[in-house]
């Protein structure tokens, strides 16, 4: 009976990595990825289950979730100006998590940080915020984000994955995770998605001005002009002008 929430995040987080860049700002993504990543672990913690089913499941998402996003970013490259600095960080997180899952060597991780995700969190941020400029027009500063980027990820999984060997550590019931936090007030956590989920369909990437106009949620059809008119439940018709 325990293992029911673990399951239904697993599901849940595995049919959201799939469908939301579809219809969905890439910070929105992102951020909920993130949430249920944080929930899949907490579950984990009320199941009894081993240590190992879980890291199996959590690794075998987060690289799922990598490749789809490493579609995204390749579908975008001309399109998103940010997206050039994040892949290759991309594709090394790939290989560090595909290297893992065989040899379940948690020390691997250290020579393939997840610089991907604190970037790409930055990058989606001021692209909502239409901040990005700032960067996109200052290459210095650029550059100092992703090198402190790089040095704080390392850092990071130095601090998890050598000092600490948190893939090994036993699962803790007493864990504070949002499973007994939010055990009497699900419905708190419900609207948080659901506002993150809001904002990502009200909002449209700082795409280069001419590439890519829509007045429809269907992202990715964007480009190719396909599914314009049509009727779609995941489609949200409303007005938007061009990114000058």
């Amino acid at each position: 009976m325990h293992l029911i929430p673990f399951v239904f995040v697993q599901i849940a987080w595995t049919l959201w990595v799939l469908f939301s860049y579809i219809w969905l700002h890439p910070f929105s993504v992102h951020v909920f990825q993130t949430i249920l990543d944080a929930s899949n672990f907490s579950a984990w913690q009320i199941t009894g289950e081993s240590r190992l089913l879980y890291n199996y499941a959590d690794r075998s998402t987060d690289l799922l979730y990598y490749l789809v996003s490493l579609a995204y970013a390749t579908y975008f490259f001309r399109e998103l100006w940010y997206l050039k600095w994040v892949i290759p960080f991309l594709v090394i997180r790939i290989i560090g998590n595909a290297a893992y899952l065989p040899t379940l060597e948690e020390s691997l991780l250290v020579f393939f940080p997840n610089v991907f995700g604190l970037l790409f969190t930055i990058y989606t941020a001021l692209d909502l915020l239409k901040l990005d400029h700032h960067l996109r027009k200052r290459l210095w500063l650029n550059l100092l984000l992703i090198i402190a980027s790089v040095a704080i990820k390392i850092y990071t999984e130095i601090h998890l994955h050598v000092v600490r060997k948190v893939d090994s550590e036993p699962r803790d019931p007493d864990f504070p995770n949002i499973w007994n936090l939010f055990e009497l007030r699900l419905d708190c956590l419900l609207v948080l998605l659901l506002f993150v989920v809001y904002v990502g369909m009200t909002s449209f990437p700082n795409f280069e001005p001419g590439t890519v106009q829509r007045d429809e949620v269907l992202l990715f059809f964007a480009k190719t002009g396909r599914f314009r008119g049509g009727a779609s439940t995941l489609r949200t018709r409303r007005k938007l002008r061009d990114i000058e």
